[in-house]
């Protein structure tokens, strides 16, 4: 059965000025270029590795706008709708709705913990709000919202708006046992991860593809496992070597790491709106060197 969100999926990143506002045109350009890659499936704006919690609801709005404007016809547009109280997240489905995106990206809540029912309750009022009748993909980050738990998502799976389930935890137990929900109750749900280092084995138990900040900074990377696996191993060559790469990431708290890698690739971000101790300096430029050797070696190993 055709599902609708498939492959390399791009969370953008958000770049700021030195006053720690959003450069707008900057952001511009970025998904720009990341639209013009031509391997990617999707743009999606808000995600958690574009710091959509350091945002006012209206700037994640207006970013929201300037990349519907780049993506219009050429790749899926697809916005999330992540929030700490359900008040605001049907807000955001709201707008998302007035905007013709082609889904709709939420988490559960953050911050204050809640039950199963909870979160599931929190679900329903998006999909009560979602009038537009967006496609919704559940998400499950329990590093850093309340858990979605294997029972709440065979509970979406009863909502046939729900067209796609991002996971971004790697409980493979979890993600097989989803997957094989997934192809027993609704085929028609797109199973995706939101971990670069897991999309070999996603895509192994029959997972959909990625969204991930890495789709967006190297999408030529993830096009190419994505396309190449199970036909040779150099996809799986070139998986073990992005978890190198994924690794120099993880030296820096999230998700910071990947504003590091969004430099080192020539995409600056500038300094945004968290306070980075002075020490860091040299580690991170240590790391930036690391990560442009290892980028290099990935391209000409691969893709060349």
């Amino acid at each position: 059965m055709e599902r609708l969100f498939k492959g390399a999926n791009a969370i953008v990143l958000t770049p700021f000025n030195e006053d720690a506002k959003v450069d707008k045109n900057l952001l511009e350009k970025y998904v720009a270029r990341a639209v013009d890659s031509g391997c990617l499936d999707g743009i999606i704006m808000c995600g958690s590795t574009g710091e959509f919690s350091r945002l006012s609801f209206e700037e994640n709005v207006e970013i929201m706008k300037i990349a519907q404007d780049v993506c219009r016809g050429r790749t899926k547009f697809i916005c999330g709708a992540t929030a700490g109280d359900s008040y605001t997240a049907c807000r955001y489905v709201e707008q998302i709705g007035k905007l013709g995106a082609d889904g709709i990206l939420i988490a559960p809540p953050y911050y204050f913990t809640l039950t199963d029912e909870e979160v599931l309750e929190y679900y329903k009022s998006v999909i009560n709000a979602n009038d537009a009748n967006v496609p919704i993909i559940g998400y499950n980050i329990p590093q850093c919202t309340n858990p979605l738990s294997v029972n709440v998502f065979k509970e979406l799976l009863k909502y046939n708006c729900v067209k796609g389930f991002k996971n971004s935890w790697n409980d493979m137990q979890q993600i097989t046992e989803e997957i094989a929900i997934r192809d027993e109750k609704r085929p028609d749900v797109s199973m995706l991860t939101g971990l670069d280092a897991c999309l070999y084995g996603t895509l192994s138990l029959g997972g959909d593809g990625v969204f991930s900040a890495i789709a967006y900074l190297m999408p030529e990377v993830s096009d190419f496992i994505i396309k190449n696996h199970g036909k040779y191993d150099k996809a799986f060559k070139c998986q073990a070597d992005l978890i190198k790469l994924i690794n120099v990431v993880n030296r820096f708290t999230f998700p910071f790491g990947y504003r590091v890698l969004s430099d080192a690739l020539g995409c600056p971000l500038g300094v945004g709106r968290e306070e980075i101790p002075p020490t860091m300096a040299l580690s991170v430029e240590r790391a930036k060197q690391e990560m442009k050797e290892i980028y290099k070696g990935i391209i000409t190993k691969y893709l060349y």
